[in-house]
């Protein structure tokens, strides 16, 4: 689908980087900056299953090295 996955500064991007960015931005555009964090998880994870990725939702938590920081979730990606 991208011609080039190699960055200018030598970073490797998969297909699979382009399709989960792209998700975001159309997220981001359709939703403005205003919304609550509850309603841009709902609409990534339409707009995931669209773009046909497999996904699962807060899979996990990564703790920050610095004392007092908030943990956050993320999302796990099956690929295509």
């Amino acid at each position: 689908m991208y011609a080039e996955t190699v960055s200018r500064k030598g970073y490797d991007f998969s297909d699979l980087s382009y399709a989960v960015i792209d998700a975001c931005q159309d997220v981001q555009r359709q939703l403005g900056v205003h919304c609550m964090e509850v309603d841009y998880q709902r609409a990534l994870e339409i707009a995931f299953s669209k773009s046909g990725l497999s996904w699962q939702r807060e899979v996990g938590e990564f703790w920050r090295e610095t004392p007092g920081s908030m943990p956050f979730c993320t999302y796990a990606w099956a690929g295509r």
